[in-house]
């Protein structure tokens, strides 16, 4: 597999030559073309960009950022949605980044993904997985404890002569199953 400039750069240096891109807003790649050469001269890197192979790279960033904001918006509409229900938000949570390692993958295909990163997109799927089990089984267990609350605390209100009709209702405002 062969490696483009970019990739072989340390990680500072492509932190700095994305910064650049973003500051000239993805547009006029002749000058940032000049912008990212003189700053990799600038660092000591023997590497010049042509402006193809530069383009080529900001529009693949610019797809990223794209779609972090897309994950962001749907992220802020679930919260703003269901803002009681953290169930709904973990799940919508987990479904997002499930969504986005299956791009990932799909984006990379086989020939260009490394064993090493399947294995790390493979142990984030497992991470994923559990914690979605822990929050199922945790929620499970809230709603039981609820439940249990509700029917005693009806129970005693039964005791104290409240109607059944109103212990009811009481019943139904403290599990959140009342309008």
């Amino acid at each position: 597999m062969l490696k483009s400039s970019y990739s072989r750069l340390p990680p500072e240096a492509q932190a700095g030559i994305d910064k650049i891109l973003r500051e000239g807003r993805f547009a006029n790649y002749s000058e940032l073309t000049d912008k990212v050469n003189g700053y990799l001269a600038e660092q000591g890197f023997e590497v010049e960009f042509k402006r193809s192979t530069l383009h080529r790279h900001g529009q693949k960033l610019q797809e990223i950022i794209e779609s972090v904001k897309q994950s962001h918006e749907a992220a802020v509409y679930v919260m703003e949605a269901f803002p009681e229900d953290q169930e709904k938000i973990s799940q919508a949570t987990i479904r997002l980044v499930q969504d986005r390692l299956f791009t990932l993958l799909l984006e990379c295909g086989e020939n260009q993904i490394g064993s090493r990163e399947l294995s790390a997109i493979g142990r984030a799927v497992a991470d994923i997985t559990r914690a979605n089990i822990g929050e199922r089984k945790y929620q499970e267990g809230v709603r039981a404890k609820a439940e249990t609350a509700a029917s005693e605390t009806a129970e005693i209100l039964k005791a104290q002569g409240i109607s059944e009709e109103t212990a009811a209702q009481i019943r139904a405002k403290f599990l959140g199953i009342a309008g």
